[in-house]
C-alpha cells in the first residue's frame, strides 16, 4: 500500500518549468523509466516453491512442483475390481503401470469416479513421486 508522502511523490511534477508538450513528455519519460525497472527476483529460493495448481469442483489446489512427474491427458484407466472408490484404477503410461487415484473424491469433490476407456473430456493425470511411491491422480 503506498502511503501519501510516496503518492504524492509519484505525482510530482518532474518539470516545473518547461512549457505543457514538453512537461507531457517529461512526465511520459519518468513513466516509462518508472515502468522499465526489472522485476524484482525473490532474494531468497527458501521463501518460495515452485506448484502445480488444480481446479477440481471449482476450488483451486496446489501440489509441491518437485512431487510432480508430469502432466499427461487422462487416457485409458482401467479399474481393478474390489478397491476402495477413491481408486479409480490403472494407467499405462509408456509400458509402465501406475495406480490412479480420484483426487476430486478423496477431496470430497465431484470426482472421475467411473473410470472410461475413452478417457475423460478436459481430464488430466498428474504422475506424481513422493516417499518412493509413484502415482497418477
Amino acid at each position: 500500500m503506498m502511503t501519501t508522502q510516496q503518492r504524492d511523490a509519484t505525482l510530482a511534477d518532474p518539470a516545473p518549468d518547461l512549457p505543457a508538450e514538453e512537461k507531457m513528455q517529461a512526465i511520459l519519460m519518468q513513466r516509462a523509466q518508472k515502468l522499465a525497472q526489472p522485476i524484482a527476483q525473490a532474494e531468497d529460493d527458501a521463501d518460495s516453491m515452485r506448484v502445480l495448481t488444480l481446479e477440481i469442483g471449482g476450488e483451486y489446489y496446489a501440489i509441491d512442483g518437485s512431487a510432480v512427474v508430469e502432466v499427461q491427458p487422462a487416457g485409458t484407466i482401467v479399474a481393478i475390481p474390489g478397491t476402495p472408490g477413491i481408486w479409480l484404477g490403472l494407467v499405462n503410461l509408456r509400458g509402465r503401470l501406475y495406480p490412479v487415484l480420484d483426487l476430486g473424491r478423496l477431496l470430497g469433490e465431484l470426482g472421475l469416479h467411473a473410470p472410461s476407456r475413452g478417457g475423460h473430456a478436459g481430464a488430466h493425470l498428474v504422475l506424481t513421486k513422493a516417499a518412493g511411491l509413484t502415482i497418477a491422480l
